[in-house]
């Protein structure tokens, strides 16, 4: 191997070196992405051993060639390349080798109790009677209303309005509750059904005013929406509604969740 040659080795070692920290970036983010800690691991451990033989190879050719001219044997700054890295690429695998075995497995593939199982502990039915004693619907009310935005109101289409009221049946304050209301129609047939989070103050064995509403406002572009399904049962005053109360959460910070 000539001088100019193993300089020549050097700098294409150079360029190879850049070009696979680059190529590390984008193939070790994507591995991050997808959260694959295995994938993320293989990649950093594949670039990392050709960046150190890109790195090793650049650094040695220049002294192999010098180490060849001064000892006068042909090609024997190959010999000493190749040598050198093999040696070099068997420490490293027996090194990675090593780490992963000591490794102690990650927390990603250590069972943890999830909140779902711990809640789980709870039977269903304990929560439900929980909740019951502590927060019930008492009361609602549905009312279609034209707009009325021109008499002074806050509404510029028709809309449907549903008032709730909750009993606090506990000595803590209620300051929010999660629950799932579901409408049916003189036949019994279900014709609509949302769920609310709802910051709503309730103080220990009072009532909340009736005087906060969800509404929903007439669309002439789509028929499907909440007000085409609600209208009739409403104009008919027919419309039922079952309230289930998922969760309350109290002043002092306990929360029931079903």
């Amino acid at each position: 191997m000539s001088i100019g040659l193993s300089i020549v080795i050097f700098f294409i070692s150079i360029i190879a070196l850049l070009a696979e920290i680059f190529l590390y970036f984008i193939f070790g983010m994507g591995a991050a992405f997808t959260g694959d800690m295995t994938s993320l691991t293989g990649v950093a451990l594949l670039f990392g051993i050709l960046m150190i033989l890109t790195l090793t190879t650049g650094i040695l050719a220049p002294i192999c060639a010098i180490v060849e001219a001064i000892a006068k044997k042909k090609n024997l700054a190959y010999w000493l390349l190749l040598s050198l890295n093999g040696f070099l690429f068997v420490i490293i695998l027996v090194g990675a080798s090593m780490g992963i075995a000591k490794e102690p497995p990650s927390s990603s593939n250590i069972s943890q109790p999830s909140a779902l199982s711990q809640e789980e502990v709870i039977p269903r039915q304990n929560l439900m009677a929980a909740i019951s004693a502590a927060v019930a619907p008492v009361s609602y009310r549905l009312e279609h209303h034209d707009a009325d935005m021109m008499s002074g109101g806050s509404h510029m289409l028709n809309h449907i309005r549903f008032y709730r009221q909750f009993e606090n049946k506990s000595d803590n304050t209620i300051v929010g509750l999660q629950y799932t209301v579901k409408f049916y129609d003189a036949f019994g047939e279900l014709v609509h059904e949302f769920s609310k989070k709802d910051n709503i103050q309730i103080r220990p064995h009072k009532r909340n005013n009736m005087d906060e509403y969800t509404y929903w406002e007439e669309n002439q572009f789509l028929s499907n929406q909440p007000y085409n399904k609600l209208f009739d049962c409403v104009s008919a005053n027919l419309c039922k509604a079952e309230i289930e109360i998922t969760q309350v959460v109290f002043e002092n910070g306990q929360s029931i969740k079903l």
